[in-house]
């Protein structure tokens, strides 16, 4: 998460969604006069900002980014297992990299997607209890560096590059190859929501 007073803006970090290169990119530009107690070290949910940090979350531009649900998923399970020497000890994140340390890939699959019911990873993180989305630009992973100028303009911030971080070297074929028609199934189902606003299609 990223709030930065001056310019009245806030940056959503959803898992595995480029939210370490951009708080990296622009994080030391802004006016950071907060500290929020999180839950999994940057990573907090957009209602949770808004009823403990900012009752006046309207007066702020806010953004996020969503990825396709599969891709999502098949990134984050190896992320937890390149992750679970170096996160943060007695985290919810770190709990999650050692359970991932011996999880099967469907396991994994399983565990994320049947507690979301439908809302989707970014739904989680972006959406109010309510299921309505907070954040009032979303920006897609595919197309982030193309939009990434733009955005920066109308955060009002100079242009400044956009490094990758925590890359999944995987190339479409490997990720795809690792998913069943059931997996493909389940991540569809827990992440409908997400899939329906976007227009995401299974592998």
């Amino acid at each position: 998460m990223l709030i930065d007073f001056k310019r009245k803006f806030v940056f959503v970090h959803v898992a595995k969604t480029a939210g370490t290169a951009i708080e990296s990119a622009i994080g030391s530009m802004c006016d950071l006069s907060v500290t929020f107690p999180a839950k999994y070290g940057t990573l907090e949910r957009a209602c949770e900002i808004k009823k403990f940090l900012l009752p006046n979350w309207e007066d702020f531009k806010s953004f996020a980014v969503v990825r396709n649900p599969w891709q999502h998923v098949h990134s984050d399970y190896h992320h937890c297992k390149r992750m679970v020497n170096v996160a943060p000890k007695n985290t919810e994140f770190h709990v999650k990299c050692l359970k991932a340390q011996k999880q099967t890939f469907a396991q994994f699959v399983y565990a994320q997607m049947l507690p979301l019911n439908g809302g989707g990873v970014f739904g989680y993180y972006a959406n109010d209890n309510d299921g309505q989305c907070l954040v009032n630009r979303v920006i897609r992973f595919e197309t982030l560096q193309e939009e990434w100028l733009p955005l920066l303009e109308w955060l009002n911030l100079p242009p400044t590059p956009l490094v990758p971080k925590n890359v999944n070297h995987s190339k479409p074929s490997d990720w795809k190859a690792e998913y069943t028609d059931e997996l493909i199934a389940c991540v569809a189902e827990g992440c409908a929501k997400d899939i329906e606003r976007f227009g995401y299609t299974a592998p």
